[in-house]
This record gives C-alpha cells, sequence and structure tokens, in this order.
C-alpha cells in the first residue's frame, strides 16, 4: 500500500521519477480520501457548497464588464476547502461533470431570476475537464455560447496543451496556467 502511494505521489509530480514513501503521504491520501467522501455527499445534499461572485473590470477604464462564478465549500469538519484542491480530487474522481452540473444550474437560476443578460457571464472550464470530455462537452458548449453565455479555458498547457483543439470550440478567453509560460 505505501508504495502504491509512493508511485501515485510519483505520478503527480511528473514521469520518470522515483519517490520514497514517508508518513506525510499518508497523510495526504486520507485527507484526499476524506475531501472525496465529503464532496460526494455534499453534490447529493447539497451541504457547504456556495457560489461566490467575483467582477469583472476592464483593465482600460476599469469599467464592469461582467462577473466570475466561483465554487467555495465549507464542510463542517475539513472547514473550508481551498478550489484547487476541490477541483483536483473532483477531476480524479470522476465528479467535476456532476459538480458543474450543480453550479450551473445555480448560476442559470441567478441569471433567470435577476434578469441579467447571459453574455455578462463567463464559465470557465480547466482544460482537464475540457479534455476528458471533449465529444459530450462540445455539444454543450456550444448551445452555452448561443445563448450568450461566454466561455474560457483555466489552466491552459496544465494538460494536452493543443491549440488545434481549440478551433473545435467557442472559446472567448484562455487562461494560460503560468508553468506553460
Amino acid at each position: 500500500m505505501n508504495a502504491d502511494t509512493a508511485m501515485y505521489r510519483a505520478k503527480e509530480m511528473g514521469k520518470n521519477r522515483c519517490v520514497r514513501f514517508d508518513a506525510s503521504m499518508n497523510q495526504a491520501v486520507v485527507r484526499r480520501q476524506a475531501i472525496e467522501h465529503a464532496l460526494r455527499a455534499a453534490l447529493q445534499q447539497g451541504e457547504g457548497l456556495a457560489l461566490h461572485y467575483q467582477p469583472l473590470f476592464a483593465a482600460t477604464d476599469r469599467a464592469l464588464v461582467g462577473a466570475e462564478a466561483l465554487l467555495r465549500w465549507s464542510h463542517a469538519e475539513l472547514g473550508n476547502v481551498s478550489p484547487l484542491e476541490a477541483v483536483m480530487v473532483a477531476e480524479d474522481c470522476g465528479l467535476i461533470v456532476p459538480l458543474g452540473y450543480w453550479v450551473m444550474e445555480r448560476v442559470m437560476d441567478i441569471l433567470r431570476e435577476e434578469g441579467l443578460p447571459a453574455h455578462l457571464l463567463e464559465i470557465e472550464l480547466t482544460e482537464t475537464v475540457l479534455m476528458d470530455n471533449m465529444e459530450a462537452g462540445a455539444h454543450t458548449l456550444h448551445r452555452l455560447s448561443q445563448l450568450g453565455i461566454h466561455l474560457a479555458i483555466d489552466d491552459f498547457g496544465t494538460g494536452y496543451s493543443s491549440l488545434a483543439y481549440l478551433r473545435q470550440l467557442p472559446m472567448r478567453r484562455l487562461k494560460i496556467d503560468r508553468s506553460f509560460v
């Protein structure tokens, strides 16, 4: 079991590596499992998940041009789970799509309730999510774009990093990961 833990840690750090197991790795595995279990429960029961809206301003005149919906998760025992950690676990265990649906349903409700035009909304997807669900997701992304919702790719450069596949998608913004730069 310890060897498996070290092997997965080596894969996380990049290929062609040797990693020696230590006790801190076990703590990380236990935390990851706790997050996965709690996230599954949160999605089923809607507990602790919340959307926060961050304003987007134009760089030229600082005018408000829209808002970005950000998912935040507060768990009774785990505390505030960082978005990076929650998304990484969700991607690894196949919960990123259900989590995305949870977010989309809430965002669409807010747009309807407040009467906001869809073009003021931008949805960010990570490159990993796009690549894992390219065929299934492309149709949905085109439908969202037709509604006027803007689409962005976050963390571009952390995965497949092909500019060729971007032509197939109606993306408005590309956020390049600093490791790619």
